[in-house]
């Protein structure tokens, strides 16, 4: 069991409280009288290293909380003095301006650099016929969201596909999701269709994707109106006797 407190202040408050008990009857408890004065002495030295421990956090408190306050009254009109001067060497287009006052000017924004061609696409048919295309792709931080997430502010993906029998392929779509639904797609049943996918970003292109193979087949509604037969015509028994 501890004996003893852990913090400071109750253990100075320990000795404080118990040794006015041990000084009636040292012997009594295995101590001396020497003892027991030599630990009044270092508690009464303790409380008062203590107390003024307290005071310097105090004071240092005060303290940073006053530099605080001078640093906002500083830095709202510095900031705006700053301001008028960079807007002067704009104004005037005269560079030397910012020399002077010894600010740097502004640099030129570094140029944004070509993203990254889309990964892993897959396409799949849904119950209506359409194909629907979904891949991974990186936006301007590098960040690789994954399908169903956007791909990163000012990204573009393009969608290109070539139909049976066309000599390439040809945009049917662009978006800024990793997905892309396309219902307009050719109903050639079993010939395969090539889809593409490239992303765009401040006027740079990625490289194109390898193509991606998918067969077609008819839409249900596609299906039916091709394979039903032709309604008979409508018997008409007044033409049967004329005929007769």
């Amino acid at each position: 069991m501890r004996i003893l407190p852990r913090t400071i202040p109750e253990q100075i408050q320990f000795f404080e409280t118990r040794l006015p008990d041990w000084s009636l009857d040292p012997a009594g408890l295995g101590l001396s009288s020497e003892t027991v004065a030599q630990l009044e002495e270092l508690t009464a030295q303790a409380r008062a290293a203590y107390q003024a421990a307290e005071l310097v956090r105090a004071q240092a408190k005060a303290a940073t909380l006053a530099l605080h306050t001078a640093m906002a009254q500083l830095l709202k009109p510095g900031a705006a003095a700053i301001t008028t001067i960079k807007a002067k060497a704009v104004t005037m287009n005269d560079p030397t301006i910012n020399s002077r006052a010894r600010i740097d000017a502004p640099k030129d924004p570094s140029p944004v650099p070509a993203p990254h061609a889309p990964t892993t696409p897959t396409a799949s048919i849904d119950g209506t016929g359409s194909v629907r295309l979904a891949w991974r792709g990186t936006g301007p931080t590098g960040t690789n969201n994954g399908p169903g997430a956007r791909g990163g502010a000012g990204t573009t993906f393009i969608i290109y596909r070539q139909d049976p029998g066309a000599a390439g392929p040809r945009i049917v779509g662009m978006t800024s999701e990793l997905h892309y639904t396309d219902e307009t797609a050719p109903l050639v049943p079993g010939a395969p269709v090539l889809y593409t996918l490239q992303a765009m970003r401040a006027g740079k292109a990625s490289p194109m994707t390898m193509p991606i193979a998918i067969d077609l087949p008819v839409r249900p509604h596609a299906a039916h109106q091709l394979n039903t037969p032709a309604a008979p015509p409508a018997f008409d028994e007044n033409a049967r006797r004329r005929a007769a």
